[in-house]
């Protein structure tokens, strides 16, 4: 059998709780995965360990599990985007641990997605001392809730963006 990992539901709560303690500051989640999700909103496999986790052609197709998962992400992620909060993924597992399920979450919350064979590895730590360093003003330089506006002529068709972020409403553009 597979550990017991119920990472939506994991996450689902995190997204509660800082809904409701910091419904209008920045606040970040991190996500630390050792394995897939087996178990409740999110799970991509059965905890049997006999059976496989999605391929890419079940992918393609829709695969009815990959479509509920990668819903209950979205879902996620529209509510952590709403109130400008961030969620973050690091990975450590020789498994696939559902990033693909969590694209529009990390999407929709400017996160990052980190992956690594295991905690220990030297490439995964550096990569989290990166994304967490500190400016020498104290403050962690992620950019919580910031905004621009951008007003084109209107001789211009299409504005696009490198990197996550979103609308007012949160969706990504």
């Amino acid at each position: 059998k597979r550990g017991g990992r119920c990472t939506g539901s994991a996450l689902a709560a995190a997204t509660s709780l800082l809904a409701c303690s910091h419904p209008d500051s920045a606040a970040r989640t991190v996500v630390f995965c050792g394995g897939p999700s087996v178990g409740g909103a999110g799970a991509i496999v059965d905890s049997d360990a006999g059976s496989t986790v999605r391929s890419h052609k079940e992918l393609e197709a829709g695969s009815a599990r990959a479509t509920a998962a990668a819903e209950h992400y979205d879902a996620l992620g529209r509510a952590a985007a709403a109130r400008g909060h961030g969620v973050d993924v690091v990975a450590a597992s020789l498994e696939e641990v559902g990033l693909y399920e969590m694209k529009s979450l990390l999407g929709r919350t400017g996160g990052a997605a980190l992956q690594g064979e295991s905690f220990e590895d030297s490439h995964l730590l550096d990569s989290l001392r990166r994304l967490y360093a500190r400016a020498p003003d104290g403050s962690v330089g992620m950019g919580f809730g910031a905004q621009f506006e951008l007003t084109a002529g209107r001789d211009c068709e299409a504005i696009e963006h490198i990197g996550g972020g979103g609308g007012a409403a949160g969706e990504p553009e």
